[in-house]
């Protein structure tokens, strides 16, 4: 009988497409980490339905292959040219893996799984050209002239703020700068003497205390925008370019010429580049497999669509691909958030409880504890900070998104995402402290 690995072994041996079916759920997590042993190093580019498909895939290859690296590259969690700008912890999460895609892969290192998501893979990424350009490496004991390094940070995408908390922050206080580069699980102070880096501590974003010590750190863009005189003076033309003369109440075309970031800035990314590529451009001797049908129900999807609305296109507003590609990415959001709803859903029990002593003291017990549950939550919420509060019971209790919560309290939206995880933090530890773990 054809073990698993010899009918995956031909797959390399014999390029062309392949169908690889009968695999139940979860095996083909085990299968790719098949393929990837039968490569000979040769990198696995693996296309999910969407964002929920792709954790399990992650999560199966952490227990069939612990030793095997894999990339994962998310989708934005935002629409196109939506106001709002992704999460820093999902392009931390993209910009490290397009990274470490871009470096030299060392003969004999063995195969990579990298894992995205449709919308991921249909979308335009900066080039490669980017990563080996900006990024710096800073070792211990050498010179470092902070006003540089601050200069270097604000032209990457990093957020000046008091206290480091997400990934894309930095914070200079006299002679420490802390900063939270993409491909690090926790920040890191830089503690200089003058201009030498005597110190690379990394620290606990809630504690503030550190938790290890290091010799080097590779400081990578924390954005797939960069705000340098030459990208501003080419988004500053391609923006006249597709709208003409710019009045002066162009909030977004103001802030990118004073070198300020902007909400949503990144939806504008091919006016920020010379040229952008694909996922399939950092990895272009991979063998890529994808779900199946994935293409198939996304393209006929899109296209029904397009039929449909042929007359809504506009050349004004754009190339007609772009405009293509921008509906095939809707539909891949709208699939995910569907996938998302269903899986939310959990149908009730049919049949019917007989009422009888047990039953009763157990729903009289049930109700007690949801009411000492209830009361602990107030008394938790009430020790964390008001701002913190604010923006927790607007979200949780009102229904209000971030940028909504930005517009009703005139608070900048990166604050206001930085106080919901702080205040989230701090419920959560004071929950646990008096035994709840879960809500």
């Amino acid at each position: 009988m054809t073990s698993l690995s010899d009918t995956l072994a031909a797959i390399h041996r014999k390029p062309g497409r392949w169908t690889v079916a009968g695999l139940p759920e979860g095996a083909d997590s085990l299968a790719l980490a098949e393929l990837a042993r039968t490569t000979g190093g040769q990198d696995i580019l693996h296309v999910a339905r969407d964002g929920q498909r792709l954790e399990r895939l992650q999560d199966g290859l952490r227990f069939f292959a612990p030793e095997r690296e894999v990339l994962v590259f998310p989708a934005w969690d935002c629409l196109p040219y939506d106001r709002l700008s992704p999460h820093p912890d999902i392009v931390a999460e993209r910009l490290e893996t397009l990274a470490r895609l871009a470096a030299a892969k060392k003969p004999g290192t063995p195969a990579r799984i990298v894992l995205a998501s449709a919308g991921a893979a249909l979308q335009r990424v900066p080039p490669r050209s980017l990563y080996a350009e900006a990024a710096v490496v800073l070792r211990k004991g050498q010179t470092l002239d902070v006003a540089w390094l601050t200069k270097f940070l604000g032209e990457n995408g990093y957020g000046r703020s008091e206290t480091v908390m997400e990934p894309g922050e930095f914070a200079v206080l006299g002679g420490l700068v802390d900063l939270f580069p993409p491909g690090t699980s926790e920040p890191l102070r830089l503690d200089l003497f003058g201009d030498t880096l005597e110190a690379i501590r990394s620290f606990d974003a809630m504690s503030q205390r550190s938790t290890g010590t290091r010799d080097e750190v590779v400081v990578l863009p924390v954005s797939e925008v960069l705000l340098t005189k030459d990208s501003i003076a080419r988004f500053r033309g391609g923006y006249r370019e597709l709208f003409g003369n710019v009045a002066g109440d162009d909030i977004l075309y103001e802030a990118v010429s004073a070198g300020q970031r902007h909400v949503g800035m990144e939806h504008w990314l091919p006016l920020f580049h010379e040229h952008l590529e694909t996922l399939l451009d950092y990895c272009p001797q991979a063998i890529v497999t994808a779900d199946h049908q994935i293409a198939e129900d996304l393209l006929q999807d899109a296209f029904v669509s397009v039929w449909r609305r042929s007359t809504s296109y506009s050349p004004q507003a754009g190339a007609a691909r772009s405009w293509l590609i921008s509906i095939i990415h809707h539909r891949a959001i709208d699939h995910l958030r569907r996938v998302r709803r269903r899986s939310s859903i959990q149908e009730a029990p049919l049949e019917e409880l007989e009422f009888d002593e047990t039953t009763a003291v157990a729903d009289v017990w049930d109700e007690a504890w949801r009411s000492i549950q209830s009361s602990q939550v107030r008394a938790a919420l009430m020790k964390i900070p008001t701002e913190q509060r604010m923006v927790i019971e607007l979200a949780y209790f009102q229904g209000w998104t971030h940028t909504e919560i930005a517009e009703g309290t005139q608070t900048p939206l990166g604050t206001v995402k930085a106080r919901m995880r702080l205040g989230l933090n701090h419920l959560k530890r004071a929950l646990l402290e008096v035994g709840i773990d879960e809500i």
